[in-house]
């Protein structure tokens, strides 16, 4: 597997992994996960960027790795605000 077919795989995973969440009914839960795997596959993402010598695709997956940060970051704010919500209920 090189650096594309890696970002084509994580781009159709985290399309499945959202699924999951809209149709969970632990949302909490699935957001945790959902992170765990995003920041698994940035880990990856940048073993791949490190090996890479064709500067096209490290411009792709550089821009492909930005966008999981912002997910990432993006997601951890949802968790916080789930995690503030439920604790004000209880």
């Amino acid at each position: 597997m090189n650096v594309y077919d890696f970002v084509v795989y994580s781009g159709d995973r985290v399309s499945e992994l959202l699924e999951r969440v809209s149709n969970s009914d632990d949302v909490g839960s699935e957001i945790s996960c959902v992170i765990l795997e995003l920041e698994e596959h940035q880990r990856i993402l940048e073993e791949f960027i490190r090996r890479e010598s064709d500067p096209a695709l490290i411009a792709q997956a550089d821009q492909y790795q930005t966008d999981l940060s912002k997910t990432i970051e993006a997601y951890k704010n949802l968790e916080k605000l789930l995690g503030g919500y439920q604790n004000e209920r209880i």
